[in-house]
């Protein structure tokens, strides 16, 4: 059993409970069996190139949310030619397939990539070191959670910019949401049976407090994740 894997996010930068941390994207999806060949070498190496400019590890992740059945009527529902149509016999038309999507449990497959923004030399070997030192309090028994300073969330965003200029040259990328992160937490416990129910006002808190020298610190509500 291990502890739970995120301890803060703000906005799409995840930080992990020693000091770890990592940015969030949502990437564009593409029907590769449709392309033509030629594309399909092309998309090859886009994505070989963002690989080689991840410059760091990074984890894919393919997930499928409920295709909203409900919403299929009233989108197509004005596509129907007022002049020669039936406009009674369009709309059970429209029922009839969204009920069918519903049986069919139709789904609409995401991809997100969350990319490390550990760096190495200067201050990413700090915080390197800073990990080993809180892993080695807790293994001693002393550890305790230290609160994220101003200054290393203010590094964080500027290496999370790096890295998404240099990783949208090569593949559509977006940055992930706080409603996304919460929509991929919250359907780990209902995956396969049901869409998470979202508080659309939800966002990870923390605690600010001032650190020695006057520099704001964020002591993170970690139950706000778990």
């Amino acid at each position: 059993m291990t502890g739970f894997p995120l301890r803060y996010a703000r906005r799409n930068l995840l930080v992990g409970p020693e000091g770890e941390a990592a940015a969030l994207y949502r990437a564009d999806t593409i029907a590769f069996p449709f392309l033509p060949t030629v594309e399909k070498w092309g998309l090859l190496r886009r994505l070989e190139r963002f690989a080689h400019l991840a410059g760091a590890d990074f984890s894919l992740w393919r997930v499928q949310r409920a295709y909203p059945a409900e919403r299929y009527a009233p989108a197509l529902s004005d596509l129907a030619d007022e002049r020669h149509a039936d406009p009674e016999g369009w709309r059970h038309y429209l029922e009839g397939h969204a009920g069918r999507l519903r049986e069919l449990r139709s789904h609409v497959p995401e991809v997100y990539i969350a990319v490390s923004l550990a760096e190495g030399g200067g201050p990413g070997a700090l915080r390197a070191f800073g990990r080993l030192r809180r892993r080695v309090e807790d293994i001693a028994g002393v550890g305790g959670a230290q609160p994220i300073s101003g200054s290393e969330l203010e590094a964080l965003a500027a290496a999370e910019q790096r890295a998404y200029d240099r990783l949208s040259a090569a593949i559509g990328l977006d940055r992930a949401s706080t409603e996304e992160l919460q929509w991929l937490l919250r359907r780990a416990a209902c995956r396969g049976i049901a869409e998470p129910e979202l508080d659309r006002h939800w966002q990870p808190d923390a605690l600010v407090a001032v650190a020695p020298g006057g520099s704001l610190a964020y002591e993170p509500l970690e139950h706000d994740l778990a």
